[in-house]
């Protein structure tokens, strides 16, 4: 289950898994087949090496859609926190509520991620730790040691290349996708 705020935004996320099944080779037996049995639509599909079952092996959907008939071995909640759902206390308090249903739809051995930045000083990824997940911070760019110090979950792979001499604080950490003048225009 590839689940966001709003169905718009989960539909392009799984539009972005479609173009990288497509393009990146060793990906390219996951494309959807052209069947009768195979699923392919803007909010689910099933990828083309398996054999369809009573769930699509990818759904996109909304946060506050339908999860009770969903069953997965992932849930990728995706930037479920906006704005416009934690302005008052009441709707952070029914977002966590649905997030709970999360752990109904895995399947015994399945997983949960969470991906997203806080909307709020009481960001329900601020709960997350104390429901035993690990968080991992990934900034744009590598932080100085002061910065670490201040900055929960480091994420290992990026403290091993500054160890290791590939990068430098002050680097950034995607470059491809956010490059140095990219970072100071946002800074």
């Amino acid at each position: 289950i590839l689940c966001s705020a709003t169905p718009d935004t989960a539909k392009d996320s799984l539009l972005m898994i479609r173009t990288w099944i497509g393009a990146i080779p060793f990906l390219t037996h996951l494309i959807p087949r052209k069947t009768e049995a195979g699923r392919d639509s803007a909010s689910y599909m099933d990828v083309g090496c398996i054999v369809p079952a009573k769930s699509p092996s990818i759904r996109a959907m909304s946060v506050k859609g339908a999860l009770a008939s969903a069953r997965a071995t992932l849930v990728i909640a995706d930037d479920i926190e906006q704005d416009n759902n934690t302005l008052t206390r009441d709707a952070r308090m029914r977002l966590d509520r649905l997030t709970e249903e999360f752990v109904s739809q895995i399947v015994p051995g399945g997983h949960i991620i969470y991906l997203g930045t806080d909307h709020h000083e009481e960001s329900l990824y601020e709960k997350l730790e104390d429901k035993g997940f690990v968080f991992r911070a990934w900034p744009v760019m590598y932080p100085t040691p002061a910065e670490e110090a201040l900055l929960p979950g480091y994420a290992p792979l990026l403290k091993a290349d500054i160890e290791s001499g590939r990068a430098k604080p002050g680097d950034p950490t995607w470059p491809e996708r956010f490059d140095r003048e990219y970072i100071y225009q946002k800074q």
